[in-house]
This record gives C-alpha cells, structure tokens and sequence, in this order.
C-alpha cells in the first residue's frame, strides 16, 4: 500500500495523497488526494 502512495506523491499530477483513514497495514479505508491543475482542468 505504501507503494502505491509513494508513486502517487512522485507522480507530476498529484500535489499531495496521504492516507487519512488506516484500516490495518495492508487495508487502507480513504486516501486523500489533491491533483495540480493543467490548462485551468483537475487532473
């Protein structure tokens, strides 16, 4: 799961992703996600 926020943080899109709600280590509730804008669109 760790991964997937890793590659979501490094990715050029997305500003920020962090878990808010950890249901266990490999169960993950909610990610919170906020996504740059390009030409005035979310991504």
């Amino acid at each position: 799961m760790y991964s997937i926020i890793s590659a979501l943080n490094g990715s050029d899109i997305f500003v920020s992703a962090d878990v808010t709600e950890l249901i266990d280590e490999s169960s993950v509730k909610l990610i919170k996600v906020r996504a740059s804008l390009r030409d005035g669109l979310l991504l």
